[in-house]
């Protein structure tokens, strides 16, 4: 064979090749962009649902931890106005302890959220209901003679059975469920207090002053209510196996 028909069967393979791979490469360079792009898209559009899904179950948390809050907050301010208004009324009567203290028992009955009951009158006499941690009830009284308080444990009616304690030197009004309301005029809440004696757990009281028609001071009526709850709801929460929810302060 001479140089020039190897010369030309070169060329002609050559030739070949490059036809080839001019008809091959743009093709594979369609089909691996639209591959490529089909699948940034999918997993954009994947991510962003993803996201859509996720924020709309943050929200819908939210809105449910929300209605829940409004619910269980309200209930102490709202125990608070019952009485204020059986008072003005004449269907309560400071004077008289013992039918006060049977009650606030029956109110911690009703609403089993609220921890305690109490009112505080501006001559330093008070009465006061208590759900104890084991779920029993006590009633707490003290008059303007003394500065003693006497705690009994209570029957399902609110009548002591036996004396639980007493408590000396004390006095309502020092206390900042007092102090606050008296300072405001008005229903407000009081700090949140951390009870550090076992087992630990965080409460508040809303607190009302309490006036006569003619807008003389006459005391202050309180309720409290334990988080204790609130965490309960906010750990029953199905977030997710990793989600948790949490109320925070600003």
């Amino acid at each position: 064979m001479g140089l020039q028909p190897l010369n030309s069967l070169i060329i002609q393979v050559t030739s070949k090749m490059k036809l080839r791979n001019a008809l091959i490469v743009p093709f594979v360079v369609q089909i691996v962009g639209t591959v490529g792009l089909v699948g940034y898209l999918s997993f954009h559009n994947g991510q962003k649902a993803v996201n859509k899904v996720a924020s709309q179950l943050r929200r819908e948390i939210s809105d449910r931890t929300l209605q829940y809050l409004v619910s269980y907050l309200e209930k102490p301010h709202l125990i608070n106005q019952i009485n204020a208004s059986a008072i003005r009324l004449g269907e309560l009567n400071l004077a008289d302890t013992n039918r006060l203290a049977k009650h606030f028992q029956q109110q911690l009955q009703l609403f089993d959220s609220v921890t305690s009951v109490a009112i505080a009158a501006e001559g330093g006499e008070g009465v006061g209901a208590f759900r104890q941690s084991n779920g029993k009830f006590e009633i707490a009284i003290k008059d303007n003679s003394s500065s003693t308080v006497y705690q009994y444990v209570t029957n399902s009616q609110g009548n002591p059975i036996k004396l639980a304690r007493k408590i000396f030197n004390y006095d309502a009004r020092r206390l900042a469920w007092y102090r606050v309301a008296l300072q405001e005029g008005k229903a407000t809440w009081t700090p949140i207090v951390i009870w550090k004696i076992r087992p630990i757990s965080i409460s508040i009281n809303a607190s009302l002053p309490l006036y006569d028609e003619n807008r003389n001071f006459q005391g202050v009526l309180t309720s409290g209510l334990s988080f204790d709850q609130i965490n309960q709801f906010l750990q029953k929460l199905k977030i997710s196996q990793s989600g948790k929810a949490f109320i925070i302060e600003r």
